[in-house]
């Protein structure tokens, strides 16, 4: 494209962005026009300095302290951008809690938080026929971790995002809305439990303020991306997909022959990558040499 990629008269909502990636999101947005409302928890102070910070630069935004996590929650942060600024265009949900949090925690914020705004702001951008929604997944929840084996409510959380998303962009798209996944690689609170020195190689390799670029390009009116998990780190964007291989088939499959088979099934040549549901029964269809049903 060319000239510059601006937000100017967008509204963006971000949640958890009062430190860490989050911030890095809503600063890259508001220097970019957008007005943003900086959500994040009251106890972390955050969401006031970074709203300052904005301002200082010249841009231009509004603090939103109601925790994530409950409908009322949600439809509180909604107010707030339709009482500030009259409409939302963006929601990029980044809310996490600590590290060894409570299941019933974990749960509510990094699932119900995003569900529940998501949820409250959709009607608004089927009205005006226009949205991006960017929610946030995490390398763990696609590739799993030994380390964060131990840490399962995160991992739990972070794969629903996988599924929140992709149900949503296979009808977005009618909408003018385009709904995409984050799973990035960036130093942030959560791995203050860390050596100091993988901090020092966390924060030198992979500093968050690389990853907000990636999260404006999911949210810019002119990406064209839809429905796609975005790997993000380093300076890098890279789509991670979940695909289907050619596999086995038989009309009397048994264990045995999947036990002789299995190279087959697992062999991921000539895979294809389904857009949805509907695209998946689709190749199976064709791979069985069956019709539709009657």
């Amino acid at each position: 494209m060319t000239g510059a990629a601006r937000f100017d008269d967008r509204v963006a909502i971000i949640t958890g962005s009062g430190n860490s990636l989050g911030r890095e999101y809503a600063l890259e947005l508001a220097a970019r026009g957008a007005r943003v409302v900086v959500n994040d928890r009251p106890e972390d102070g955050g969401a006031p300095r970074v709203v300052q910070e904005i301002v200082d630069a010249g841009g231009i935004a509004v603090a939103d302290e109601h925790p994530a996590g409950t409908p009322e929650s949600a439809r509180a942060t909604l107010d707030t951008a339709l009482t500030r600024f009259g409409r939302v265009d963006i929601v990029v949900t980044s809310a996490a809690v600590p590290p060894q949090s409570p299941i019933e925690d974990t749960l509510e914020v990094d699932v119900l938080g995003a569900f529940h705004l998501v949820e409250a702001v959709w009607p608004h951008l089927v009205e005006q026929g226009y949205g991006r929604i960017v929610t946030t997944t995490s390398p763990v929840a696609l590739f799993g971790s030994p380390i964060e084996a131990r840490r399962n409510p995160y991992a739990t959380a972070k794969g629903a995002m996988v599924g929140l998303s992709k149900n949503l962009a296979a009808v977005s798209l009618r909408h003018g809305i385009h709904v995409n996944v984050l799973a990035p690689w960036g130093r942030t609170r959560r791995m203050s439990a860390m050596p100091p020195d993988e901090l020092a190689w966390m924060q030198q390799h992979f500093p968050p303020q690389l990853v907000a670029p990636v999260v404006a390009w999911l949210c810019h009116e002119a990406c064209t991306v839809n429905g796609e998990i975005i790997g993000a780190a380093g300076g890098r964007a890279a789509r991670l997909f979940i695909g289907e291989t050619l596999g086995f088939s038989s009309p009397r499959l048994s264990v045995e022959e999947l036990l002789d088979n299995t190279a087959a099934v697992l062999d991921p040549e000539g895979y294809r990558i389904p857009r949805d549901q509907d695209e998946e029964l689709a190749l199976i269809r064709q791979r069985l040499g069956i019709g539709g049903p009657a």
